[in-house]
C-alpha cells in the first residue's frame, strides 16, 4: 500500500487551474513547493491551428506560455490525455477518466466548434445552443435511423436519442415517460421542445382508422405552438423570444402507441410583465402584433390607430437605483433611439407572427368573431393603462377618474363609465351586516387598475390554455399512455432578483431533488451492474433549502401571515424570517445593510432577494368590486371569463373548507395566494412526474452576444452548477471518483510491467487487460475496498488513489531521465574537454608562427628605411642643382618682358592719343548735324503738343459727362428706394394698427377671465393649496417643458430675425441689381474683350516664363560647364580674369536684383491703392446696407412679437422656407469665397508672371548691354575714320555737309555713350543728340550721304528707304563680325586644350622621370614653374598690357 503522503499533485503534470476570465486554465506543473504550499505552473498555448479561434485544443508539448505561483490547495484536476485523440472530443462524458468541470468544458467546447451540439454525461442530453439551424442535424432520415438504433452509442449523440429512449420505454414497459428540458434564459428550451415534439409525432405510427384526423392532431400539435409564444413569450434582454411561463405538455398515445392528443399545463405566467417591463425588453408579443398586424379599420375599431397614445404599458420601465448611506445613486442614461431600419424589422416580423397567431386561433376552432373580440379585451389591457386618476381637492385620501381616459376601455368592455369609475376608485366594505363604500387614493386606485389589468390577461392565457387542451386532448378511455415534455425556466441569479425569482428558483429546488434522487439510483445500478460491494453514500441532499421555502415556518407560510396580519409589510417578514432561521446560516443570510433582502443558499449558489414588494406579488388579489364589474360587463367574452374564474375559485373555496374544517378560518384564505397555489402546482407536478419514467435534457447557453463560434467557459461552468450537471458528477463520483477499463488502467502504468507483458498488453489488451491490472494493484499495495475495487469491466478507485499512482509513475519516470540525463551529460563534458585540448594546441602553433613572422617584418622594414632615406638624400641634391639653373632662366624671361610691354605701352600710347583727336572731331560734325535736325523737329514736337493738350481735354470732359449720367441714376434710385420706404412703412403702421386694436380686444377677454378665475381661486383656495403641494413634481416637469418651449420659441425667432434681413438683403440686392443692370450691359462686351486679351496675355506670359526658365537653365548649365572647363584648363594665368568677371557678375546681378524688387514695390503699392480703395468701397455698401437691414430688422422684431399666439403655423412654414432660402445664400457666399479664392490665386500668378518678366527683361537688358559693350569696341574704329574725314573737310572749307558715321548708334533702345569719352564730353553728346523717340528711322544711316543737308531734310521719304537699307546692311555686317568672333574664340579656345594637353603630358613624364631617379629636367622648365607659383600665391591683379590682350 502507498503510505507516504504524496501532494496532490507532481512536477510534470498535466492540469487545470481556476481563472476569474476563462473558468479553467491548461497549464504544466514546474515546480512543488511543498514547504510554501505553493506550485509554479506554466500554462500552455493553444495549438497552432487554432490561435485565430476559440481555442478548444492546447499545445501539450509547448513549454513557453507565461507563469503563475498559485496555492497547493486550489486544487488541481487533471488533464485527459484521450481529448487530444479526438478532435470532435467525446461522445459521452463518462467515458472521462478525469471526470470534472474543467474536463466538461473542454469537451463541450470541442464539440461546440466541431457544429456537434449534443453530448451525453450518462443518461443526462446536454444540449448547447448552436445560434444556427444546423439541417445536417435534423434531416428527415433521422428519425428512422435513431429509432431503428439497437444502441444508443451506435449513433451520435441527439435529442432524437432521448424522445426515442422515451417512447421505447413506454411501449416496452407501459409506463408514462417524462422529459425534463431546462436550462437559462436564450439557452434553447423552446426550440429543444419543438424538436422533441416533432421527433415523437414523427416516430409514433399511424392509426389504421381515421387516418385524415390523426394527421390534422399531429399538425395541430406543432403549429399551435406559435399561439403559446405569442401570449406568453416576450423579449428580455437575455433571449428575443423568452417564455416567460413554466409549461407541461403531455402527448397522449392510445394503446397502439399512436398519438392521439395532447394536453398543456401552464405555471407561474408572469403577469407583471403586462403592466411594466424592464429597459431593453417588451411585453408579451400579442400587444405589438395586435398594433402592428391589424388593419387600420381594425385599429381604428379597437382604439389602437394613429390617434392612439402611446400605451403606459408599452413603455420601458426606469433601471432600478439601488440607494445605499454614503454613496450616490447611479443615474439612468436614456436609452439610444432604435433605426428606423430595425424598427421596420421589428414591425415585419410582428405582422408575420400575428398572421401565424391567426391561423392557430382558426386551428382551435376559433372564428372571425371570437378571434375579434378576443383581441377587443387585448386592446382594453392596453387602455387601462392610459386611466388616469386626480385626488380630490377636499379629501387626501379620495380621488376621481378622468372620464375621458377610460373612454375606449368602457366601451370596449361594454361598461357603464360611472359604474367604471365608481369601481376603480372604491371598495366596497362589509361590517355588521352593513355594507357601505370606502375610497380609494391614487395608488391604491392606480393599484387596482394595474390589478385588473393582470386578471384580464391571465384570465385570457387560462381560457386560451383550456381553448388547446379542448381542441387537442384525446378522451380518456382512448388515452393509453403519455410522455410529458416540461419546458420550464432554469435557476435565475439577477442583480436584482423578486418573488418572481423565489418561486423560480424554488421550482427548480424541487426539480434537483428528483434529479439528485434519480442520478443516485443510476450510480446505485452501476454498481450493483458492475458487482462490487458499496455502503452508503453521502451526497448534498437540499431537503433543507426546500424546507426553508415551503415548510411549517418557511417563507411561503410567513408571507401568509403577514398578509393576513393588519398593515403587514416587507420589514416585518424578513425580521421574522430572521428570527426563524438567523443561526442557520449554511441556509439563509442576513445582510446588515438592508432590513428587506435575504440571501438563500441555493444549489446552485447564493441568491440575494429583495422583498420589496414579496407581499402584493404574493397575494395578486383582485377587489370584489372589479370582479363584479367584469362580471356585470355586457360584451359576452370578458363576462364569460371572470364568471368562470369565479365559479372555479367558489368550488375550490367550497371544497377547501370541506377538506380543512379543522383548521382555522384563515388557512382557507391563505391557500388562494399566488406562492401557495403555485406550491401545489409544483407538488402535483412532482407527483405526476414521480410517477413516470424521467428523462434530462439540459439546455446550455454558449454566450451571451449570441455568436456561433464563441463559447465562454466561465458562463457555461455557472450553467453547469445551475443545471445540477456538476452536482450530478459530484454524486455518481463521491463513492469512488476515478473508474477506468482494465485495459486502460494497465495501459496507463505499463511502465511499471515488464518488457514481455507491455508487448502482450498490446497485442491483446482484452486478454491480459484484468490479470496486469490485478498485478499493479498488488504491486502497488492498494487495499480493497478502502482504496479500490475491481469491477467487472473497470476498476474504481478511491479519491486520491488515483493522484497518488501518477505520483509514483511521474518519480519512476523521473529517476529514469535523471539516469539518461547523467549519461548525457558526462558525453557532453568529454567531448568538450577534446574540443580545449585541440584549441590549445592549436592556439600555441599559431603564437609561435606569428612571433617569427613579426621579427622577419621588422628586419625587412629596417632594411628598406636605410635605401629609401638615403635616395631620397641623392634625388634631393640632383634636384637643387636643376632648380637653381630653372631660377635662373626665369629671370631672364621676366626681364625680356618687362622690356616689351614697355615698349608697347608707348606705342599704345601715341595711338590713343590719336583716337581721341578723331574723337573730338566727330563730336564737332555732329553737333553742326544736330543744329540743323533741332530746327526740321520743333514744328513736329508742337504737333505732338497740342495732340496730348486736346486728348487731355476730351478725357476731361468724357469723365465729366459720365459723372453727370452717374448723379443722375444715383438720385434716380434714392427718390426709389424712398418712395418704398414711405410704402412699406406706411402698411407697417397699417398693420401695427390692426394688431393693437386685436391686442386690446385679447387683453380686454384675458382680463375678464382672469377675474373669473380669481373668483374661482378665492372660492376654492384649500383645494389650489392641496394641488400645488401635490403637483410640485408636475410643476418641475412644466418649468421644464415651458423653459424648453421658450428656448425653442427664442431660436424661432432669431430663425425669423435671419429670415426677415434675409429677405430685405435680398430686396437690396434686387433694386441693386436692377440699376446696375445697363451698366453691366453696356460693361460686357468690353469685359469679355478684356478677358480674351487678358487670358491671351496671360498665356504668353506663360510660354516667355517657361521659354526664360528652359534659357536659363540652359544657359546656367552651359556657362558653368565652360566655367569649370575653363578652370581646369588655365588654371593659374586665367585666375585674375574670372576674379574681374566675377566681380563684373557679381554687380550686374545685384543692379539686376535692386531694379526687380524697385519694380515689384511699385507693382504691389499699385495693387494695394487698388484693393484698398475696393475695399473701402465695398464697406461703404455694407455698412449702409447693415444700417438699413438693423432698422428693417427692429421694426420687423416688433410686428413679429406682436404675431406670436395667432401665426405659429405660418411661422412654422415661414421658417422652412426661410432655412431653404439660408441655404441657397449659404451656396452662394460658398461659390462667392470659392471665387474669391480664385481671384487671389489669379493675383497670385499675376504677380508670380510679372516677377518672371522682370527678371526676363533684366536678362534680356544684360544680354543687350554686353552688346553694346562689343559695338562700342566698334566704334572707335568708324569714330577715327570718322575724325579723319572732318579733317579732311575742315582743311578743303566744305561747311555745306555734314557727316554721319555708319555705325553710330548700335541699338534702338540705348541713349549710353561709350565709356571712352570724357565726363563733359560725355554730358554735351547727350545734351546734343536727340532721343529715341524723337527720332525717326531716317536717322540711321548706311554709308555717308552724298547730298548736302537741306535736301536730305526735304526728301524724307527717300531719305526713310535709304537709311532702312543701310541699317539692314549693317545688321548684317554686325552678324557677320559676331560669326567671325565666335570662330576666333573657338579657334583659341582649341589651341589653349592643346597647349594644356601638352603641358599636362611633359608634367607627367617629369614627374616619372624624377621617380625613377633620371634628371631630365631642364633648367628653364624649373624656372617657369617657379614663377607660375609665384603668381598665384601673390594672388594681386596685375595692370592689363596688350600682350595679355594678345594672348
Amino acid at each position: 500500500m502507498l503510505k507516504d503522503a504524496a501532494p496532490s499533485v507532481t512536477v510534470g503534470a498535466r492540469c487545470y487551474i481556476p481563472d476569474d476570465d476563462a473558468a479553467w486554465l491548461p497549464v504544466y506543473v514546474e515546480e512543488v513547493n511543498e514547504a510554501k504550499g505553493l506550485v509554479t505552473v506554466r500554462i500552455q498555448r493553444p495549438r497552432k491551428d487554432q490561435q485565430n479561434e476559440d481555442a478548444a485544443d492546447h499545445d501539450d508539448a509547448d513549454r513557453t506560455g507565461d507563469s503563475r505561483v498559485v496555492a497547493m490547495d486550489v486544487g488541481f484536476p487533471l488533464q485527459n490525455a484521450q481529448l487530444s485523440r479526438y478532435d470532435e472530443g467525446l461522445d459521452n462524458m463518462i467515458d472521462l477518466n478525469h471526470l470534472h468541470e474543467a474536463a466538461i468544458l473542454r469537451n463541450l467546447k470541442k464539440r461546440f466548434r466541431a457544429r456537434m451540439p449534443y453530448t451525453y454525461t450518462g443518461d443526462i442530453c446536454l444540449a448547447v445552443n448552436p445560434y444556427q439551424w444546423l439541417d445536417e442535424l435534423y434531416t428527415p432520415g433521422l428519425h428512422k435511423k435513431y429509432l431503428q438504433a439497437r444502441k444508443r452509442q451506435d449513433l451520435p449523440p441527439h435529442v432524437y436519442a432521448v424522445s426515442v429512449a422515451a417512447f421505447r420505454h413506454m411501449c416496452d414497459n407501459g409506463s408514462n415517460q417524462s422529459i425534463l428540458v431546462s436550462g437559462e434564459s436564450g439557452a434553447g428550451k423552446t426550440e429543444t421542445t419543438k424538436i422533441l415534439m416533432d421527433n415523437l409525432a414523427t416516430i409514433a405510427p399511424a392509426p389504421t382508422a381515421a387516418s385524415e384526423q390523426e394527421h390534422s392532431i399531429t399538425t395541430r400539435i406543432i403549429q399551435v405552438n406559435p399561439l403559446l409564444e405569442s401570449f406568453g413569450n416576450a423579449k428580455t434582454t437575455r433571449n428575443d423570444n423568452s417564455s416567460r411561463f413554466g409549461k407541461f405538455t403531455q402527448l397522449q398515445f392510445d394503446k397502439n402507441h399512436a398519438l392521439c392528443g395532447a394536453q398543456c399545463e401552464a405555471y407561474l405566467l408572469e403577469k407583471t410583465r403586462v403592466i411594466s417591463h424592464e429597459r431593453g425588453e417588451r411585453n408579451y408579443h400579442i400587444f405589438y402584433q395586435l398594433l402592428h398586424g391589424t388593419t387600420d379599420e381594425e385599429r381604428d375599431a379597437l382604439g389602437l390607430g394613429d390617434e392612439a397614445p402611446r400605451f403606459a404599458y408599452l413603455e420601458e420601465k426606469e433601471p432600478q437605483q439601488e440607494n445605499r448611506p454614503g454613496r450616490k445613486p447611479k443615474l439612468s442614461q436614456p436609452p439610444p433611439p432604435k433605426p428606423a431600419a430595425v424598427i421596420e424589422a421589428e414591425n415585419a416580423k410582428d405582422r408575420a407572427l400575428f398572421a401565424k397567431t391567426r391561423q392557430a386561433l382558426s386551428l382551435l376552432g376559433l372564428g372571425s368573431e371570437q378571434q375579434n373580440a378576443l383581441f377587443q379585451v387585448l386592446s382594453v389591457i392596453l387602455h387601462l393603462g392610459e386611466a388616469q386618476f386626480v385626488a380630490k381637492p377636499d379629501n387626501d385620501e379620495a380621488c376621481d377618474l378622468e372620464n375621458d381616459s377610460v373612454v375606449y376601455s368602457s366601451t370596449l368592455l361594454g361598461l357603464n363609465p360611472e359604474t367604471m369609475a365608481k369601481a376603480l376608485t372604491h371598495r366596497t366594505m362589509k361590517a355588521a351586516g352593513e355594507v357601505y363604500l370606502v375610497p380609494l387614493t391614487v395608488e391604491q386606485a392606480k393599484a387596482g387598475r394595474d390589478a385588473l389589468a393582470k386578471a384580464i390577461y391571465a384570465s385570457i392565457f387560462d381560457w386560451l390554455v383550456a381553448g388547446i387542451n379542448a381542441s387537442l386532448g384525446a378522451a380518456a378511455r382512448l388515452t393509453a399512455k403519455t410522455i410529458g415534455v416540461l419546458d420550464i425556466f432554469g435557476f435565475e441569479s439577477f442583480e436584482h432578483n423578486s418573488f418572481e425569482q423565489l418561486c423560480i428558483n424554488y421550482a427548480n429546488e424541487k426539480l434537483q431533488q428528483k434529479f439528485t434522487q434519480d442520478v443516485f439510483k443510476a450510480v446505485q445500478e452501476e454498481y450493483e451492474r458492475e458487482q462490487i460491494t458499496w455502503a452508503h453514500i453521502a451526497y448534498a441532499d437540499n431537503s433543507e433549502t426546500l424546507a426553508l421555502i415551503e415548510g411549517r415556518m418557511g417563507v411561503l407560510v410567513l408571507l401568509n401571515e403577514e398578509i393576513v396580519r393588519p398593515r403587514g409589510n416587507e420589514e416585518g417578514f424578513v425580521s421574522k424570517l430572521s428570527g426563524a432561521y438567523l443561526k442557520q446560516k449554511k441556509l439563509i443570510e442576513f445582510p446588515r445593510i438592508s432590513k428587506t433582502q435575504f440571501a438563500i443558499h441555493h444549489y446552485a449558489g447564493t441568491i440575494k432577494y429583495e422583498a420589496m414588494g414579496f407581499l402584493e406579488k404574493h397575494k395578486d388579489a383582485l377587489l370584489s368590486d372589479l370582479s363584479d364589474l367584469m362580471c356585470g360587463s355586457h360584451e359576452p367574452f370578458p363576462q364569460m371569463l371572470f364568471k368562470v374564474k369565479a365559479e372555479i375559485e367558489a368550488a375550490a373555496t367550497a371544497e377547501l373548507k370541506r377538506s380543512s374544517s379543522g383548521r382555522k378560518a384563515g388557512g382557507a384564505g391563505a391557500d388562494k395566494t399566488v406562492g401557495m397555489q403555485f406550491k401545489q402546482s409544483l407538488n402535483s407536478l412532482m407527483t405526476n412526474i414521480n410517477e413516470t419514467n424521467v428523462n434530462y435534457v439540459r439546455c446550455i447557453k454558449p454566450n451571451s452576444v449570441k455568436s456561433s463560434t464563441v463559447l465562454e467557459g466561465k458562463m457555461v461552468a455557472n450553467q453547469l452548477r445551475c443545471a445540477g450537471v456538476i452536482e450530478a458528477i459530484c454524486i455518481a463520483r463521491v463513492g469512488y471518483p476515478n473508474r477506468l477499463l482494465h485495459a486502460e488502467f494497465a495501459e496507463q502504468f505499463d511502465i511499471f510491467l515488464k518488457e514481455k507483458e507491455q508487448n502482450q498488453l498490446k497485442e491483446e489488451p482484452e486478454k491480459y487487460g484484468a490479470p496486469f491490472c490485478r498485478h499493479l494493484v498488488k504491486q502497488f499495495k492498494l487495499e480493497m475496498p478502502e482504496e479500490y475495487q475491481m469491477g467487472v469491466t473497470k476498476i474504481y478507485l478511491q479519491k486520491g488513489v488515483l493522484e497518488k499512482l501518477e505520483h509514483a509513475k511521474a518519480q519512476k519516470l523521473f529517476a529514469y531521465v535523471a539516469l539518461i540525463q547523467a549519461q548525457w551529460r558526462g558525453m557532453r563534458a568529454r567531448c568538450r574537454y577534446y574540443e580545449m585540448r585541440d584549441a590549445l594546441i592549436d592556439i600555441q602553433r599559431r603564437a609561435k608562427v606569428f612571433v617569427a613572422r613579426c621579427r622577419f617584418i621588422r628586419a625587412r622594414l629596417a632594411i628598406t628605411t636605410i635605401q629609401r632615406v638615403y635616395r631620397g638624400y641623392v634625388g634631393r641634391c640632383e634636384f637643387h642643382a636643376v632648380l637653381c639653373e630653372q631660377c635662373a632662366l626665369e629671370i631672364q624671361r621676366v626681364w625680356r618682358g618687362h622690356q616689351g610691354r614697355k615698349n608697347y605701352f608707348a606705342a599704345l600710347c601715341e595711338l590713343r592719343a590719336k583716337q581721341i583727336q578723331r574723337m573730338w572731331r566727330g563730336h564737332k560734325g555732329r553737333m553742326i548735324f544736330y543744329a540743323v535736325l533741332c530746327q526740321t523737329r520743333a514744328v513736329r514736337l508742337q504737333c505732338f503738343a497740342r495732340q496730348y493738350l486736346a486728348r487731355q481735354e476730351l478725357y476731361r470732359r468724357r469723365a465729366a459727362y459720365i459723372a453727370k449720367l452717374e448723379r443722375e441714376e444715383r438720385e434716380r434710385v434714392e427718390r426709389e428706394l424712398e418712395a418704398a420706404r414711405q410704402r412699406k412703412l406706411a402698411e407697417e403702421r397699417e398693420r401695427q394698427r390692426k394688431l393693437q386694436e386685436e391686442l386690446a380686444r385679447l387683453e380686454e377677454e384675458r382680463r375678464l377671465e382672469e377675474q373669473r378665475r380669481l373668483e374661482l381661486l378665492r372660492q376654492e383656495s384649500a383645494l389650489v393649496i392641496q394641488t400645488h403641494v401635490r403637483g410640485y413634481f408636475a410643476r418641475c416637469v412644466f418649468a421644464e417643458m415651458v423653459q424648453e418651449a421658450e428656448e425653442q420659441e427664442r431660436r424661432r425667432r432669431e430663425e425669423e430675425e435671419e429670415r426677415e434681413r434675409i429677405r430685405l438683403q435680398r430686396e437690396h440686392d434686387e433694386r441693386e441689381a436692377q440699376r446696375l443692370a445697363a451698366e453691366e450691359a453696356a460693361r460686357e462686351k468690353k469685359r469679355l474683350a478684356e478677358e480674351r486679351k487678358r487670358k491671351a496675355i496671360a498665356m504668353r506670359l506663360r510660354r516667355e516664363k517657361a521659354v526664360t526658365n528652359m534659357q536659363r537653365l540652359v544657359r546656367g548649365r552651359l556657362a558653368r560647364k565652360q566655367v569649370a572647363q575653363m578652370k581646369e584648363e588655365i588654371r593659374r594665368k586665367e585666375e585674375e580674369i574670372r576674379q574681374k568677371e566675377e566681380e563684373a557678375r557679381r554687380e550686374e546681378e545685384a543692379a539686376a536684383t535692386r531694379l526687380q524688387s524697385i519694380q515689384r514695390g511699385r507693382l504691389a503699392r499699385q495693387q494695394f491703392s487698388t484693393f484698398r480703395i475696393e475695399k473701402a468701397e465695398r464697406d461703404d455698401e455694407i455698412a449702409r446696407a447693415r444700417k438699413e437691414q438693423d432698422e428693417e430688422i427692429a421694426r420687423a422684431r416688433k410686428e413679429r412679437e406682436e404675431e406670436i399666439t395667432r401665426a405659429r403655423m405660418e411661422q412654422d412654414e415661414e421658417i422652412a422656407r426661410v432655412r431653404e432660402e439660408n441655404m441657397r445664400l449659404k451656396k452662394q457666399l460658398a461659390e462667392l469665397q470659392k471665387t474669391n479664392s480664385e481671384l487671389e490665386a489669379v493675383v497670385a500668378e499675376y504677380r508670380c508672371d510679372c516677377d518672371v518678366v522682370k527678371a526676363s527683361n533684366n536678362l534680356k537688358e544684360v544680354e543687350l548691354t554686353q552688346k553694346l559693350n562689343v559695338q562700342r569696341k566698334e566704334l572707335e574704329t568708324a569714330r577715327g575714320e570718322y575724325s579723319t574725314l572732318c579733317d579732311f573737310l575742315e582743311k578743303t572749307g566744305s561747311s555745306r555737309r555734314a557727316t554721319e558715321p555708319e555705325d553710330l548708334n548700335s541699338s534702338d533702345n540705348s541713349s549710353d555713350t561709350s565709356s571712352n569719352y570724357g565726363e563733359e564730353d560725355s554730358e554735351h553728346w547727350r545734351e546734343d543728340r536727340p532721343t529715341v523717340n524723337s527720332l525717326a528711322a531716317s536717322y540711321y544711316g548706311d554709308d555717308r550721304p552724298s547730298t548736302d543737308i537741306a535736301k536730305l531734310l526735304g526728301s524724307s521719304q527717300t531719305r526713310t528707304s535709304r537709311l532702312a537699307n543701310a541699317m539692314q546692311q549693317r545688321r548684317q555686317k554686325a552678324s557677320q563680325a559676331v560669326q567671325q568672333r565666335k570662330q576666333q574664340a573657338t579657334a583659341a579656345m582649341q589651341h589653349r586644350k592643346e597647349v594644356a594637353a601638352q603641358r599636362k603630358e611633359q608634367k607627367e613624364q617629369t614627374t616619372q622621370s624624377m621617380q625613377n631617379g633620371a634628371t631630365t629636367v631642364t633648367k628653364a622648365k624649373k624656372w617657369a614653374a617657379f614663377a607660375r607659383n609665384k603668381n598665384a600665391k601673390k594672388g594681386k591683379p596685375e595692370a592689363t598690357t596688350p600682350i595679355d590682350l594678345i594672348e
